[in-house]
């Protein structure tokens, strides 16, 4: 996405500070499908997929307590979508489809503080984690059905899978 102008030119807020040197974010994506017409009115797709974004734009912590916005986080997500379709005449069909999903922060903040009894600087990078913002599983099925050549009813059943998050953000030590 490109940077918003709030992003860029938030200023005297206190809390939290734009950025006029912000990038865009960058994704890079890998994908490939294969599909089968079992007949004329049914068919199915497989679609496995990897995507990596990197420059997120993202809040950061500055000294003084508050935050300004840079280009520091990176993303991969890798999935795998099936989809069944069955169409029935022009304006009747239903359709079927699942999507599994893996997706991690890959950014590896690395974390400094000082250590209260000794006084020295410490700092452990962070290991990738599940953000818990996208779910692990997806289906959707539906079926349009053609009342007359001006109305339509349409059913569609979502779910959403539970946003899995890590236990707890790990480090390790460099």
């Amino acid at each position: 996405r490109a940077p918003s102008f709030l992003d860029l030119h938030t200023k005297d807020n206190g809390a939290v500070e734009g950025n006029p040197d912000l990038d865009s974010e960058k994704i890079t994506t890998l994908e490939g499908m294969a599909g089968y017409n079992f007949t004329e009115n049914v068919r199915t797709t497989l679609t496995v997929y990897n995507n990596r974004a990197t420059d997120i734009i993202k809040g950061v912590s500055t000294p003084q307590g508050g935050q300004h916005f840079d280009n520091v986080g990176s993303i991969d997500a890798t999935g795998i979508e099936f989809e069944l379709r069955a169409a029935f005449d022009k304006n009747r069909y239903g359709y079927l489809n699942f999507t599994f999903l893996n997706s991690e922060n890959t950014t590896g903040e690395t974390v400094t503080w000082t250590d209260p009894v000794t006084g020295d600087t410490k700092s452990r990078k962070q290991e990738d984690y599940k953000m818990g913002v996208f779910p692990d599983f997806m289906l959707n099925a539906g079926l349009t059905y053609g009342i007359t050549e001006n109305i339509i009813a349409h059913l569609n059943l979502n779910y959403r899978g539970e946003r899995d998050r890590s236990g707890e953000k790990k480090f390790d030590a460099e």
